[in-house]
C-alpha cells in the first residue's frame, strides 16, 4: 500500500511512478525499514527513491526522445 500511495504523491507532483523491482526488494528496499525502525531516519528511503525516480524519468526521456521504437514482440 506505502508504494502505491508514494505513487499517487509523485503523480500529484507531476512526476511518474516509481518501479521498485522484485528482485530488488529483499536487497535495496526492505532493510531500509529496519534502518528506519533502528534510527528513526528515512535517509536510504529518500535516497532510494530518489534514484529510482531518475531512472523513470531517464525512460521516459529514452521514450520521448527515440526515432524508432522496437516492440517487446519484435
Amino acid at each position: 500500500m506505502g508504494r502505491v500511495l508514494i505513487n499517487q504523491q509523485l503523480a500529484l507532483a507531476g512526476y511518474p511512478p516509481i518501479i521498485i523491482q522484485s528482485k530488488s526488494k529483499n536487497t535495496d528496499y526492505y532493510p531500509l525499514f529496519d534502518e528506519y525502525i533502528k534510527t528513526n531516519r528515512y535517509d536510504g528511503f529518500t535516497e532510494l527513491f530518489a534514484l529510482l525516480l531518475i531512472e523513470s524519468l531517464h525512460k521516459r526521456i529514452t521514450l520521448l526522445s527515440s526515432s524508432k521504437i522496437i516492440k517487446l514482440s519484435e
